[in-house]
This record gives structure tokens, C-alpha cells and sequence, in this order.
């Protein structure tokens, strides 16, 4: 009986390192792809801002 609790601990443990590995990796792939997203919109930000404050003093 209690090598069988073991092995369900062990399988829960394992199954809990699968989950924390899986959310990570979700995680990272979502804050990777915000951040192209962001960048690139932010760049058009910039862009548009530097050319109106250009064309007010030149």
C-alpha cells in the first residue's frame, strides 16, 4: 500500500512539473509575440510623432 502512494505522488509531481513546463513555455511564446507586436507599432508611433514635430519647425 505504500509504495503504491509513492507512485501517485511521483505521478502527481511529475504531472505538476509538465504543467508549471507547459505555462512557461505559453508564457514566453506570449510575451514574444506582444512584444514583435508592440514593436513594430511603436516604431510606426515614433515615426509619425518625429515627422509632425519636424514639419512644426522646419
Amino acid at each position: 500500500m505504500n509504495t503504491r502512494r509513492r507512485g501517485v505522488r511521483r505521478a502527481l509531481s511529475g504531472q505538476a512539473v509538465v504543467e508549471y513546463l507547459l505555462m512557461t513555455a505559453m508564457l514566453l511564446f506570449l510575451f514574444t509575440g506582444m512584444y514583435k507586436v508592440l514593436q513594430t507599432s511603436l516604431r510606426k508611433y515614433f515615426i509619425s510623432a518625429g515627422s509632425a514635430i519636424l514639419t512644426a519647425y522646419y
